[in-house]
């Protein structure tokens, strides 16, 4: 079950969340190849053979986007 937290594409929005990733075969229920953003409902289109499932960050998960964010943004400038 891979995952990986991202930030919504929505300007109004931009709040990050948790992504998990399955394959499309396993759900006939939820749509395939949407990834929807937990706070706005914003629809990003995806990978479509394959059902993602996201919620928002605790408060410790959101610590840790945030730090590896900027760190990522430091090394980007340099």
């Amino acid at each position: 079950m891979p995952s990986l937290s991202r930030r919504c594409s929505n300007e109004d929005c931009r709040l990050p969340f948790r992504v998990h990733r399955y394959d499309a075969t396993l759900s006939l229920s939820t749509p395939a190849g949407i990834i929807r953003c937990p706070h706005c409902g914003h629809a990003i289109p995806a990978d479509a053979n394959s059902i993602f499932l996201t919620h928002a960050l605790s408060s410790e998960e959101n610590r840790v986007f945030i730090h590896q964010e900027s760190q990522e943004l430091a090394r980007s400038r340099r």
